[in-house]
Order: structure tokens, then C-alpha cells, then sequence
């Protein structure tokens, strides 16, 4: 792994306070060979709280972090994302069933409030 990360990949990681979700980054920024800025893009763009992983226990994370590193093998939790991280709005954060249809009555009804032609 360290000859597919940089100095400037562990730069982007060292803020992060979580140490599984620091290695959840690194091991997938090796793995998938991510530039630098891909790594920051998805930091940014909070993929480890959107994947199912990150609301499994430490030791599962640790297990599923090592079969990636060890076997290259990615496992459905490390991939699918949460249905309700509303990446699209451009707001930070994961949402409710209960934002997620206020904020799509708000686009719905901005839609039918423009001006028709006269």
C-alpha cells in the first residue's frame, strides 16, 4: 500500500478524527488507486458515513478493511451508499425520510410556480 499512497494522500487523511475512517480512505484511495484529488472529493463528500459499512461494529470494519487490503476483495458493504445522503442538494450531512421529502415537495413545487409564457 505505500507505494500507491503519497505524502500528500496522508495530508488529505490527517483531520480526520476516526481512525477506522481514516483507514477506510486510505485503504480504498490504495485499492482504487485514487489521485489526490479524488481522495479529497470523496472526504468531501462524506463517502464512509454514506456507505452501509460505517454503521457496522469496529471489529467488522477492521475485518472488511483487511479482506480489501489482504485479498482485493470488495464486499457489499464497502460499495453500497445509504439511500437517503442527499449528495445532490450540495448539503453536508445524512437526512431523514422525513427531509428527504421536504426537500423533493421544495423542488416539485419550484417547478410548478414558474411563470407560463404570456
Amino acid at each position: 500500500m505505500s507505494t500507491q499512497i503519497t505524502w500528500s494522500h496522508i495530508v488529505e487523511i490527517l483531520p480526520l478524527k476516526d481512525t477506522l475512517q481514516s483507514e477506510f480512505y486510505l485503504t480504498l484511495a490504495a485499492s482504487e488507486r485514487w489521485s489526490v484529488r479524488q481522495l479529497r472529493k470523496e472526504i468531501d463528500g462524506m463517502l464512509y458515513e454514506r456507505t452501509a459499512i460505517s454503521g457496522k461494529p469496529d471489529q467488522f470494519i477492521k475485518q472488511e478493511l483487511s479482506e480489501l487490503r489482504d485479498n482485493a476483495t470488495l464486499t457489499p458493504d464497502l460499495v453500497f451508499k445509504s439511500p437517503y445522503f442527499l449528495e445532490f442538494t450540495g448539503l453536508k450531512g445524512m437526512y431523514s425520510e422525513k427531509s428527504r421529502i421536504a426537500i423533493t415537495r421544495s423542488a416539485t413545487t419550484t417547478d410548478t410556480e414558474i411563470p407560463r409564457g404570456s
